[in-house]
């Protein structure tokens, strides 16, 4: 009886291109896990075997190739060097995820930047399509920048967070609704009562997931006040105001900043008043809050754009995809037990 082959797995889950059951069965995530688990069923059920042969012949091809130049990716960020971009814990992160799973990927992630004093859109997409480069990464670009214009049609593309833009269609982001839900169910574990949420300037998509998770969570708790949610304050003194005629006892935001504008105020963190960050780039015991994996979400931007040039997924794609990377709590000075806080 004829071996089964990936031919015959491909008619079996209802005519499927062969490439995606060779994805599927190597486990690629550019394929959905439930077409994955699918496809790995029936190719158990049809009593499917990997060749050793041919797995000995494409390991011989891989090896072979590892001497010539790799595909290089683009990684771009709205830098002027990359001194700068590593200067920033977040984007240092961003690049050795990244840079890492490029590596395993046997492609060269080469960094591209559009700072002030960096290249424009116009001149990178000229380099890029002169060097034959079609996958690329953007790196989390500054809520200020505006949306990237290039000629997404020629590229294989994934945003790091930039929310607010259409295209690259894919998006790979911090989980911030789950991540606000579980700063909530702490700070109440604390022992505070009067739970406020400061938005933060120009972060519409950032702004819409925090909000979304503090209402479930203040939905949860029978007989609390209102929600106190917070308009985006640029102003100290409108802060002030905010917290003392709403008796607030512990604020979450998504920006560092938060700080700087409390110490405007005199009002310190973890004596005055409870503070959790929504969205730190590295783990800080001074700051309570979540803690952003950006390693693991650069490597994910890679392997999603090497799955799509594998599978030649050029331009815009038919529905926007959004990969959410969960943060991990910490607890911090900024945010202590509430018997040890003196109050606003």
């Amino acid at each position: 009886m004829a071996a089964v082959t990936m031919r015959d797995i491909a008619r079996l889950a209802g005519g499927v291109h062969q490439s995606t059951v060779s994805l599927a069965l190597r486990n690629a995530p550019v394929i959905s896990l439930a077409t994955r688990m699918r496809i790995q069923r029936i190719a158990r059920t049809a009593g499917y075997h990997r060749d050793p042969l041919l797995d000995a012949f494409n390991v011989r091809r891989v090896q072979s190739r590892q001497s010539r130049s790799h595909p290089v990716l683009a990684f771009v960020s709205d830098f002027d060097s990359r001194k700068a971009m590593e200067a920033s814990p977040l984007h240092a992160s961003l690049w050795r995820g990244a840079a890492h799973a490029a590596e395993s990927l046997y492609h060269r992630l080469e960094p591209f930047f559009l700072g002030p004093r960096g290249l424009s859109p116009v001149r990178l997409d000229s380099i890029l399509f002169n060097r034959g480069i079609d996958g690329l990464v953007t790196a989390a670009f500054r809520p200020t920048t505006p949306p990237l214009r290039l000629a997404w049609e020629r590229y294989c593309g994934v945003r790091v967070e930039c929310q607010n833009w259409r295209s690259p269609h894919i998006t790979v982001a911090t989980d911030l609704l789950q991540g606000t839900r579980t700063a909530f169910r702490r700070a109440k574990q604390l022992g505070y009562n009067r739970i406020g949420l400061l938005l933060e300037p120009d972060e519409n998509a950032r702004n819409d997931l925090a909000l979304a998770g503090y209402l479930v969570e203040h939905a949860k708790v029978t007989g609390h006040p209102a929600p106190l949610v917070a308009p985006q304050f640029r102003s100290a003194a409108r802060l002030r105001e905010w917290i003392k005629s709403n008796r607030i006892d512990a604020i979450l935001s998504a920006g560092t900043g938060t700080g700087g504008l409390l110490a405007a105020i005199d009002l310190q963190p973890g004596r005055d008043l409870g503070w959790a960050c929504l969205a730190l780039s590295r783990p800080d015991r001074s700051i309570a809050g979540q803690v952003a994996d950006s390693e693991r979400a650069g490597a994910l931007a890679v392997e999603q754009v090497v799955g799509l040039s594998r599978l030649n997924l050029r331009g815009p794609a038919s529905s926007a995809m959004i990969t959410y990377v969960p943060s991990t709590w910490q607890d911090g000075a900024s945010l202590p037990s509430r018997h040890l806080l003196g109050g606003v």
